[in-house]
């Protein structure tokens, strides 16, 4: 209880993602026409999704004159693991469709393996459910066997325990995604 834990899968590959996608657009020079990313690190999901429930609130009507999809990335670390969310919160919280078969179709494209799913009753939930309970369009991914990993919320949860290929693939599916939405896919 006194060790601090990296959390290297649970939750910082969520926040590479968003990281990684920005730095390569910035990298490569690419902007889009139609579109603007913004990344959140909304931070205590295990706290009752607190973090995205007071982003929401802080940003409640900001963004209902535009399409605007959120994507919550949560414990991105097994290739075979790798779904998009319709239900979220105990699988109590429905989802955006259309958010979801954006990132389904996307990996489809691409060839990458993906399962449709969602959080299963006493599986938690990712950031996600607080945008849907607050009307924003929203989505999980995730990477991880419910039946948990010995590095899911361990002192074992450290960099060596990340899956590079399951980055890689999730990585590439969201920059997919951000192609499609910017030519109008799903809005």
């Amino acid at each position: 209880s006194k060790r601090v834990v990296d959390g290297a899968n649970d939750n910082l590959t969520g926040c590479y993602m968003g990281m990684a996608i920005l730095k390569i657009l910035k990298d490569e020079g690419i902007e889009f026409e139609n579109t603007e990313i913004g990344v959140i690190f909304s931070g205590s999901e295990e706290a009752g999704l607190r973090g995205a429930m007071a982003w929401a609130e802080a940003h409640k009507g900001e963004f209902d004159d535009v399409p605007t999809f959120i994507y919550s990335y949560d414990t991105i670390a097994q290739s075979e693991q790798l779904m998009v969310n319709y239900r979220d919160l105990n699988s109590t919280v429905k989802v955006d469709k259309d958010v979801s078969d954006l990132f389904y179709e996307a990996c489809q494209e691409l060839g990458i393996p993906v399962k449709k799913g969602l959080v299963p009753p006493l599986g938690g939930a990712t950031d996600s459910a607080a945008f849907a309970q607050a009307g924003l369009r929203s989505t999980g991914v995730t990477a991880l066997n419910h039946a948990l990993p010995d590095f899911y919320h361990t002192r074992l949860d450290t960099p060596d325990a990340l899956n590079k290929k399951c980055l890689a693939d999730c990585f590439a599916a969201s920059v997919k995604v951000l192609e499609m939405f910017d030519n109008g896919a799903k809005q």
